[in-house]
């Protein structure tokens, strides 16, 4: 019966034939695990398998065969042993794990510590950002309300000048309507002088007669 190849077209030769072919190679040169060609020329030798045998197939239906057979014969040998080896063994296997289980807690520990360690100094860093942002928040709020106090000012120091203004030049109205109308010098100084007194303004009117 011939062996199937689930990857495409099934072989022109039996899986005795490629054992058998394999075991000649192996008695010839038992320090080599023969190739896939040396093998393939030995099929159409000894079973006259055709030489149009596709070679990558074969070396998938060769690595198989190995690997299958590698597995059988660790199974044979470990069957083969005394019941009380194969306790032993166990045994080993279990104390090994421990060693193997208790590297890897130690490992994952010291991990776990620095980790705890980094993230501490993060979130102290993190602190301290905060406190120093919050400080600037402070600093700016404090700078913005002097802004708005000068702002003040300077809106209550321009209405000021406004007021002085709008009074300075109903003072000149009036000293000129009283020039106009040809009253004396004296009456103007007068005039002038209840306008302006305190004030610390002075004004020295042209008369025109």
């Amino acid at each position: 019966m011939e062996k199937k190849n689930p990857g495409g077209r099934p072989p022109n030769y039996t899986a005795q034939q490629l054992s058998q072919a394999v075991a000649v190679l192996e008695a010839k040169f038992p320090d080599e695990r023969p190739s896939a060609t040396a093998v393939k020329d030995q099929l159409c030798l000894l079973f006259n398998v055709s030489k149009g045998t596709n070679a990558q197939s074969l070396e998938g239906e060769l690595q198989r065969f190995y690997t299958e057979r590698d597995e059988r014969r660790e199974r044979d040998m470990i069957e083969a042993l005394p019941t009380s080896m194969q306790s032993d063994s166990a045994d080993v296997g279990k104390a090994v794990e421990k060693q193997i289980l208790a590297a890897f807690g130690r490992g994952f520990a010291e991990l776990k510590k620095k980790a705890n360690r980094e993230v501490c100094e993060l979130q102290q860093d993190k602190t301290q950002l905060h406190r120093r942002i919050e400080g600037m928040e402070l600093e700016i709020a404090e700078k913005d309300a002097e802004i708005e106090r000068l702002k003040a000012d300077l809106g209550n120091a321009e209405n000021q000048i406004v007021l002085k203004q709008h009074e300075l030049d109903q003072a000149v109205a009036r000293i000129r309507d009283l020039e106009t109308a040809d009253e004396s010098g004296q009456r103007i100084l007068n005039e002038l002088s209840k306008l302006l007194d305190g004030r610390g303004l002075s004004y020295a009117p042209k008369f025109g007669h």
